[in-house]
């Protein structure tokens, strides 16, 4: 393999990684409390699209909604 094709191999995302994992974690949290996204949504004062978002990947939640959403689940919101 020369120089340039190895210049096109892109290390995988050590991010990508996390935030799957992060990911697959709040939805087991949410099912472990017996709750659907709109249940979810409900107490969050949230839309059940928004929660659809964060669950996908495709949203980008604030801290403080993190947290909120933590709380909601009974669950602790670590950062390492």
């Amino acid at each position: 393999m020369n120089e340039e094709e190895q210049a096109d191999i892109k290390p995988k995302d050590p991010y990508r990684t996390e935030k799957t994992a992060f990911l697959i974690s709040l939805i087991k949290a949410r099912q472990k409390q017996h709750l659907s996204q709109a249940d979810l949504a409900r107490k969050l004062n949230m839309q059940q699209s928004a929660i659809s978002r964060i669950e996908s990947g495709k949203g980008n939640p604030s801290l403080k909604t993190l947290l909120a959403i933590a709380q909601a689940l009974n669950s602790n919101l670590v950062v390492e």
